[in-house]
């Protein structure tokens, strides 16, 4: 789940990463925002900020991976709410956002570019790691937000799929006065707050 890639922004690696998502169109578009990211602003700068274009360029199905890219970037920057979501046909469907913020912002565009220069990015789920991972690697698997159980579903696949080591430890961050139910077999060993955010030391029960 890589979604807006704020940890790989934010830790920005020197060493090459491995990002993946099950969004496709969401790889696509860092892919082409990697590799052209002038070529993307160019198209983007055509595009108005107003209900009867977005309702436009929402309808539009480009083929061309550039289109695709600025018109995947508007959706996000002018939508309600900057929802992802599409209907059974796999047609986007989130309504216009009437909101006021420029969506074309070139710097922050061109500084995902260059942060993605030397990152791998792969459509589909966090299995693909497995055969990318090496020793003293970090992994962050963030998992979709789908129930209620998130946390305990995402360590039991993980467990099941063999990608926990036997001394490993997991880190799962929560809202302070919240708490996570942890599958069988797993213990909590610390835990750490900051302000209204707490982070779970986790790790397979010995």
């Amino acid at each position: 789940f890589l979604g807006g890639a704020s940890v790989f922004l934010s830790i920005k690696p020197s060493q090459q990463a491995f990002l993946s998502d099950l969004n496709e169109d969401l790889i696509k578009t860092y892919i082409a925002l990697r590799d052209s990211p002038y070529d993307i602003i160019k198209v983007l700068c055509t595009y108005s900020n107003d209900k009867d274009s977005y309702y436009k360029i929402r309808s539009e199905h480009p083929q061309d991976e550039i289109t695709r890219a600025a018109r995947f970037i508007y959706l996000n920057q002018t939508s309600f709410n900057g929802i992802y979501r599409v209907n059974l046909k796999g047609e986007y469907n989130v309504p216009y956002g009437f909101r006021e913020k420029e969506f074309l912002n070139e710097k922050t565009l061109l500084d995902v570019s260059n942060a993605l220069q030397n990152a791998i990015l792969r459509y589909g789920d966090f299995d693909l790691v497995r055969q990318n991972i090496k020793p003293n690697d970090l992994v962050f698997l963030d998992p979709p937000y789908r129930m209620t159980n998130a946390y305990a579903d995402a360590l039991t696949r993980l467990r099941g799929r063999g990608l926990l080591n036997a001394d490993c430890i997991c880190l799962l961050e929560r809202a302070a006065d919240a708490r996570i139910l942890l599958p069988d077999g797993f213990e909590c060993t610390d835990v750490r707050t900051y302000g209204g955010t707490s982070v779970e030391f986790v790790r397979e029960a010995r």
